[in-house]
C-alpha cells in the first residue's frame, strides 16, 4: 500500500484488513492496528484512484481491536462491526471483551 508519492504506507502491526467499495468510487480499507498493544485501534485508509495509491490520512474508527467487518449502504455511510477491547503494554485485556457497531461517513 502506497501514497501517490511512492511511499509505503502500512507499519508493523497494521493487519487483518478488509475492502469496501463506497458508492461514489472510492474505496475504503479498514483494519487493526496492533502495535503498540496499548494504542489499539481500528482504521480506515481511502483510496481515490481503485486502490492503487492510498491517502496519507487515517479515520481512528475504534480504540481498541479486533477483526473489523465493514459494509457500505446506499449513501455512502460505512457500519463497521469490530472488537474494542483495550490491552496492556503486555497484551493483556485492561477491560472486559466487548464488542461495537460503528456508523461513519468520510468527509
Amino acid at each position: 500500500m502506497f501514497d501517490a508519492d511512492g511511499k509505503p504506507l502500512l507499519v508493523f502491526g497494521e493487519c487483518h484488513g478488509q475492502l469496501v467499495d463506497l458508492p461514489d468510487g472510492r474505496v475504503v480499507l479498514v483494519h487493526d492496528l496492533r502495535y503498540p498493544y496499548e494504542k489499539q485501534a481500528t482504521i480506515g485508509r481511502v483510496s481515490d484512484d481503485g486502490g492503487k495509491t492510498w491517502s496519507r490520512d487515517i479515520y481512528h474508527v475504534s480504540a481498541g481491536g479486533g477483526y473489523a467487518a465493514s459494509v457500505a449502504l446506499e449513501d455512502g455511510t460505512i457500519v463497521t462491526v469490530t472488537g474494542n477491547t483495550r490491552i496492556d503494554s503486555a497484551a493483556k485485556p485492561i477491560e472486559p471483551w466487548s464488542v461495537q457497531a460503528v456508523r461513519w461517513k468520510l468527509d
